[in-house]
């Protein structure tokens, strides 16, 4: 059960923000230092690390090749699809990059009276990394909110895991 903590706007949160902080146990030790060394693996092995931990801890067996899908295999699955599922899918893929095109801004420059130029640069990431919760079957609607936006502002690259 989630406890909720309420206080007062006359009232400093300060107080009951220390108490919710001291509640937390923290992370283990064995665990960060368990984290750390699995990064240092990935940083300095790169894909031949992910195999081997992949293999370990999902019982998952794949090469660097394998963890690629390629453009026909997706193609495949979306023809595969339940026709009302694929229209709800690309339905809700239009309502959502509707939604994030109203949203997305440009840049914009003016100059002063004395030649100094002000403004306001927009500049999407070059690359992002989406993961899509796998559980029984991937989350669709994760993988729409999370690419359309990306695609919307401009990314170059979007690398999905699950």
């Amino acid at each position: 059960m989630i406890d909720i903590i309420s206080y007062s706007a006359a009232e400093s949160p300060v107080g009951k923000l220390a108490a919710i902080l001291d509640r937390r146990d923290g992370q283990p030790a064995d665990v960060e230092v368990a984290v750390q060394e699995i990064l240092r693996q990935v940083r300095a092995s790169g894909d031949a690390a992910v195999v081997e931990y992949t293999s370990r801890f999902d019982g998952v067996t794949m090469t660097p090749q394998s963890m690629r899908v390629s453009a026909k295999a997706l193609a495949d699955a979306g023809e595969a699809m339940d026709p009302a599922l694929l229209a709800a899918v690309r339905a809700a893929a239009a309502n959502i990059r509707a939604f994030h095109q109203k949203q997305h801004t440009n840049s914009w420059f003016t100059e002063d009276g004395d030649g100094v130029i002000l403004g306001k640069r927009v500049t999407p990431l070059r690359r992002v990394g989406i993961c899509v919760p796998g559980g029984q079957a991937p989350l669709i609607s994760s993988l729409l909110m999370a690419a359309i936006p990306a695609q919307v502002a401009g990314v170059e690259e979007i690398c999905v895991v699950t």
